[in-house]
Protein backbone atom coordinates (compact mmCIF):
# COMPACT_ATOMS: atom_id res chain seq x y z
CA UNK A 1 0.00 0.00 0.00
CA UNK A 2 1.10 3.90 -0.33
CA UNK A 3 -0.15 6.71 1.23
CA UNK A 4 0.92 10.79 1.19
CA UNK A 5 0.56 12.73 4.03
CA UNK A 6 -1.02 15.38 2.43
CA UNK A 7 -3.03 14.45 -0.72
CA UNK A 8 -3.71 17.79 -1.69
CA UNK A 9 -0.08 18.15 -2.76
CA UNK A 10 0.07 14.76 -4.16
CA UNK A 11 -1.70 11.63 -4.78
CA UNK A 12 0.02 7.93 -4.67
CA UNK A 13 -1.17 4.61 -6.06
CA UNK A 14 0.24 1.37 -6.69
CA UNK A 15 0.44 -0.06 -10.06
CA UNK A 16 1.65 -3.39 -10.04
CA UNK A 17 5.41 -2.86 -9.00
CA UNK A 18 5.62 0.90 -9.56
CA UNK A 19 4.46 3.65 -7.26
CA UNK A 20 2.82 6.27 -8.96
CA UNK A 21 3.21 9.73 -7.76
CA UNK A 22 0.56 12.62 -9.11
CA UNK A 23 0.99 16.25 -8.30
CA UNK A 24 -1.94 17.76 -7.85
CA UNK A 25 -0.95 21.80 -9.21
CA UNK A 26 0.14 23.30 -5.44
CA UNK A 27 3.07 23.78 -4.05
CA UNK A 28 4.46 21.62 -0.43
CA UNK A 29 7.53 20.36 0.84
CA UNK A 30 7.77 17.69 3.65
CA UNK A 31 5.25 15.53 2.26
CA UNK A 32 5.52 12.14 3.75
CA UNK A 33 4.61 9.13 1.51
CA UNK A 34 4.71 5.94 3.19
CA UNK A 35 4.83 2.54 1.91
CA UNK A 36 4.08 -0.79 3.47
CA UNK A 37 4.77 -3.91 1.62
CA UNK A 38 3.16 -7.16 2.98
CA UNK A 39 3.75 -10.95 2.10
CA UNK A 40 1.21 -13.69 1.97
CA UNK A 41 1.64 -15.26 5.17
CA UNK A 42 1.02 -11.35 7.09
CA UNK A 43 4.93 -10.05 8.03
CA UNK A 44 4.80 -6.66 6.73
CA UNK A 45 7.67 -4.15 6.29
CA UNK A 46 7.54 0.14 6.28
CA UNK A 47 9.57 2.90 4.99
CA UNK A 48 8.64 6.34 4.17
CA UNK A 49 10.13 9.08 2.07
CA UNK A 50 9.71 12.76 2.01
CA UNK A 51 8.46 14.59 -0.80
CA UNK A 52 8.71 18.16 -2.24
CA UNK A 53 6.47 20.02 -5.15
CA UNK A 54 8.05 23.41 -6.28
CA UNK A 55 6.75 25.35 -9.44
CA UNK A 56 9.58 25.78 -11.99
CA UNK A 57 10.92 29.16 -12.61
CA UNK A 58 8.90 30.97 -15.31
CA UNK A 59 10.44 31.34 -18.44
CA UNK A 60 10.09 33.96 -21.29
CA UNK A 61 8.92 32.45 -24.34
CA UNK A 62 7.90 34.38 -27.72
CA UNK A 63 4.51 35.09 -28.12
CA UNK A 64 4.00 36.70 -31.72
CA UNK A 65 7.69 37.13 -33.38
CA UNK A 66 8.33 40.35 -34.81
CA UNK A 67 8.42 40.18 -38.64
CA UNK A 68 11.02 41.24 -40.85
CA UNK A 69 11.25 44.61 -42.35
CA UNK A 70 11.49 46.81 -45.01
CA UNK A 71 11.83 50.32 -44.43
CA UNK A 72 12.70 53.41 -47.01
CA UNK A 73 15.55 55.39 -46.23
CA UNK A 74 14.49 58.95 -44.63
CA UNK A 75 12.40 57.36 -42.20
CA UNK A 76 15.49 58.34 -38.88
CA UNK A 77 13.24 56.53 -36.40
CA UNK A 78 10.99 53.71 -35.96
CA UNK A 79 9.76 51.82 -32.47
CA UNK A 80 8.56 48.41 -31.66
CA UNK A 81 6.25 47.53 -29.05
CA UNK A 82 7.62 44.48 -27.12
CA UNK A 83 4.65 43.83 -24.87
CA UNK A 84 3.17 41.54 -27.40
CA UNK A 85 6.23 39.95 -28.51
CA UNK A 86 7.29 37.92 -25.44
CA UNK A 87 5.07 36.52 -22.57
CA UNK A 88 6.36 34.43 -19.31
CA UNK A 89 4.32 32.28 -17.34
CA UNK A 90 3.77 32.42 -13.25
CA UNK A 91 4.59 36.11 -12.40
CA UNK A 92 3.68 38.18 -15.77
CA UNK A 93 6.17 40.16 -17.97
CA UNK A 94 6.83 43.02 -15.92
CA UNK A 95 10.17 41.52 -14.55
CA UNK A 96 11.82 41.19 -17.94
CA UNK A 97 14.38 42.86 -19.39
CA UNK A 98 15.83 43.05 -23.07
CA UNK A 99 19.16 43.29 -24.66
CA UNK A 100 18.99 44.27 -28.41
CA UNK A 101 21.50 44.79 -30.53
CA UNK A 102 22.19 44.90 -34.69
CA UNK A 103 24.06 42.82 -36.88
CA UNK A 104 25.28 45.88 -38.93
CA UNK A 105 25.05 49.15 -36.90
CA UNK A 106 26.20 51.12 -40.10
CA UNK A 107 22.52 50.28 -40.95
CA UNK A 108 20.50 50.75 -38.15
CA UNK A 109 21.41 50.83 -34.32
CA UNK A 110 19.16 49.84 -31.13
CA UNK A 111 18.03 50.95 -28.12
CA UNK A 112 15.68 49.86 -25.61
CA UNK A 113 13.52 51.15 -23.18
CA UNK A 114 11.34 49.63 -21.15
CA UNK A 115 9.30 47.35 -23.68
CA UNK A 116 10.25 49.64 -26.50
CA UNK A 117 12.53 48.98 -28.88
CA UNK A 118 13.86 51.63 -31.06
CA UNK A 119 15.71 51.35 -34.30
CA UNK A 120 17.56 54.39 -35.83
CA UNK A 121 18.77 54.60 -39.27
CA UNK A 122 22.11 55.15 -40.18
CA UNK A 123 22.48 53.78 -43.80
CA UNK A 124 21.12 51.38 -46.36
CA UNK A 125 21.57 47.67 -46.29
CA UNK A 126 20.31 44.38 -44.37
CA UNK A 127 20.89 44.18 -40.39
CA UNK A 128 19.90 41.40 -38.43
CA UNK A 129 17.96 43.04 -35.29
CA UNK A 130 18.02 40.59 -32.07
CA UNK A 131 15.98 41.03 -29.25
CA UNK A 132 16.70 38.76 -26.27
CA UNK A 133 14.47 39.17 -23.44
CA UNK A 134 15.01 37.26 -20.16
CA UNK A 135 13.82 37.51 -16.16
CA UNK A 136 16.73 38.33 -13.96
CA UNK A 137 15.10 38.26 -11.02
CA UNK A 138 14.28 34.25 -11.53
CA UNK A 139 17.65 32.51 -12.75
CA UNK A 140 17.94 34.68 -15.72
CA UNK A 141 16.36 32.33 -18.33
CA UNK A 142 15.70 33.90 -21.76
CA UNK A 143 14.51 33.62 -25.02
CA UNK A 144 15.73 35.29 -28.24
CA UNK A 145 13.99 36.95 -31.08
CA UNK A 146 15.79 37.78 -34.44
CA UNK A 147 14.31 39.52 -37.48
CA UNK A 148 15.78 40.91 -40.43
CA UNK A 149 15.43 44.92 -41.27
CA UNK A 150 16.55 46.15 -45.39
CA UNK A 151 16.59 49.94 -45.32
CA UNK A 152 16.44 50.85 -49.19
CA UNK A 153 17.76 54.50 -50.51
CA UNK A 154 14.93 56.24 -51.93
CA UNK A 155 14.32 55.81 -55.62
CA UNK A 156 15.86 58.63 -57.73
CA UNK A 157 13.37 61.07 -59.08
CA UNK A 158 14.23 63.78 -61.71
CA UNK A 159 12.44 66.30 -63.92
CA UNK A 160 11.79 65.60 -67.23
CA UNK A 161 11.70 69.43 -69.25
CA UNK A 162 8.82 68.96 -71.64
CA UNK A 163 9.45 68.63 -75.04
CA UNK A 164 8.07 69.12 -78.20
CA UNK A 165 8.40 65.75 -80.68
CA UNK A 166 7.60 66.37 -84.15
Amino acid sequence: TASASSSDVITVAIDGTNLVITEQGIEGTGVVVTLTATDPLGASVETSFEVSVTQPLPEPYIVNAIEDQLLQAGFESTTVDLTDVFGEDLDGKENLAFVVSSSDETVLTTSVDGTTLTLTEVGFGMTNISVQASNPTLGGTSVTDVFMVRVNANPITTDIPDTDVD
